[in-house]
Formats: structure tokens, C-alpha cells, sequence
């Protein structure tokens, strides 16, 4: 997997990269390839002058830029706040981009 990882964010030319993950670098097991993980979208961020969007599944709905990098965290139908008596909680991400413009909501699965 990192092979694969390194290799598609060394591809010149990409303005904008879109990574979703079940789970935060911050919530990796490993606590170090955590930190490689980021270390690597940041050197990627600030060599190749792109934005770097990590969206993953947590209890909460946050966002925060760290060295460059754009990370979204949203409860999903896998977090563990989603309950029977809240489905409301399950939210998707609707990412729109237009021209160097790239937009986020989120919105419930169940209205």
C-alpha cells in the first residue's frame, strides 16, 4: 500500500488529491506510520504546491489544516456514535470542484 500511496502522489500535475480513510492518522494503532502517513501528505502538500484532503469516519464532525493538509473527520454509517435512536448522525460528504475552487458539506443520509 505504500508503494501504490507514494507512487500516485508523485505524479506531477494534480492540483487538488482526495484521500478517504476509515480512520484518522491521529487514530492509527501504530502510532508512527501515523505520523509517516502525515509526514508524507505534507512533503507531498508542500513540494508539489497541491491541496491534500484527508476525509475519515470519527465520533465527531471536525476539520483542521496541519502542515498543509486539509483533514475532515465526519461521523459515517461505521462510526460508533451512529446508534438506532440517531441515524440522523450518518452524514456523507459532498466535495464539489469547480475550476481551482474545491467546496465540502456535509450532508445527513437520512433527511
Amino acid at each position: 500500500q505504500w508503494h501504490w500511496l507514494k507512487n500516485q502522489l508523485q505524479n506531477p500535475g494534480k492540483s487538488n488529491i482526495f484521500i478517504f480513510m476509515d480512520n484518522s492518522p491521529n487514530d492509527f494503532s501504530d502510532t508512527e506510520e501515523g505520523e509517516l502517513l502525515k509526514n508524507l501528505l505534507a512533503s507531498t502538500a508542500n513540494a508539489a504546491s497541491a491541496n491534500i484532503w484527508v476525509f475519515c469516519s470519527d465520533i465527531k464532525t471536525d476539520s483542521y489544516m496541519e502542515s498543509g493538509v486539509k483533514y475532515i473527520s465526519f461521523s459515517s454509517f461505521g462510526s460508533a456514535s451512529l446508534k438506532a435512536d440517531n441515524p440522523e448522525a450518518a452524514k456523507y460528504i459532498l466535495v464539489t470542484v469547480d475550476g481551482g475552487s474545491v467546496t465540502y458539506e456535509f450532508r445527513p443520509v437520512i433527511e
